[in-house]
This record gives C-alpha cells, sequence and structure tokens, in this order.
C-alpha cells in the first residue's frame, strides 16, 4: 500500500465507500450538503484510489463531532480507520482553544476501535476526549 492523506473528501468517493460498507443510501444532493456542513474532512488513497474517508462537525471552539469514518472492506483491519481518526484529533488540537470536547459517532459494535484510540465513555453525553489547553 502507498497511502497518503488529502484534507478533503470527493462527493464520488464518499458515495463509492459509503456504498461499499452498505451503509443506507443517500441522494447526491444531500451528500454534497453533508460535507459542505463538515469543517473538517478527511480522505485515505492507496495510490489513486480513495480508501477511507471521515469528517468532523464543530463549533470551532470546544465541541467537536467525529463522524462518517468509513474504510472499504479489503482495507480494513490495515489500521487506516486509526490514520483518519488520528488525523482529525491532531487537526482538532491545532485549533486555537482552550478546552475541546471530541465526541464521536460509532456504528453499534466499534465502539471498542474508539475506546482503543483513547475515547472513554460518558453516560451523560455518550463517547468523548476532553482536551484541555493553555487557559
Amino acid at each position: 500500500m502507498d497511502l497518503n492523506i488529502k484534507n478533503n473528501i470527493m462527493p464520488s468517493d464518499y458515495k463509492r465507500i459509503r456504498k461499499d460498507v452498505e451503509w443506507h443510501f443517500l441522494r447526491d444532493f444531500e451528500i454534497s450538503k453533508l460535507l459542505n456542513n463538515s469543517d473538517i474532512k478527511v480522505s485515505i488513497y492507496d495510490n489513486d484510489l480513495c480508501v477511507g474517508v471521515g469528517r468532523c462537525l464543530t463549533d470551532n471552539v470546544n465541541l467537536f463531532l467525529i463522524c462518517d469514518v468509513m474504510v472499504m472492506k479489503e482495507y480494513q483491519g490495515k489500521g487506516i480507520g486509526k490514520l483518519i481518526v488520528n488525523n482529525l484529533i491532531d487537526r482538532i488540537k491545532n485549533i486555537n482553544s482552550t478546552d475541546k470536547y471530541i465526541y464521536v459517532m460509532s456504528v453499534k459494535g466499534k465502539e471498542g476501535f474508539y475506546e482503543a484510540l483513547g475515547f472513554k465513555k460518558d453516560i451523560k453525553s455518550g463517547y468523548c476526549i476532553h482536551l484541555l489547553g493553555d487557559k
């Protein structure tokens, strides 16, 4: 594999990967809208093929929601999901604010993946990483 990271998601790649992982169908205008409304996006390519994507919704101050982390079935288990989540977290860390809550929207059964990346279950608000900066 020759992996590279891009800070954008092409709608056609999002649609293709979403179908590959068997998530429910979205229309093209819905995909365009959700990508346009996503503040932080990442795509992982193996040569010219996009094999994984992830995005983050945020107020760009203290609330961040990582969602739609998807990796093509044949590429799962190779560290690509971890690469996506870590890239999103690193970019969130670079946002200039002192107190950040990173939440994750997880498919049922994948909670362990996020726990292994440092997310803790919070009974009040779901899985979260709380980043405290300099005050």
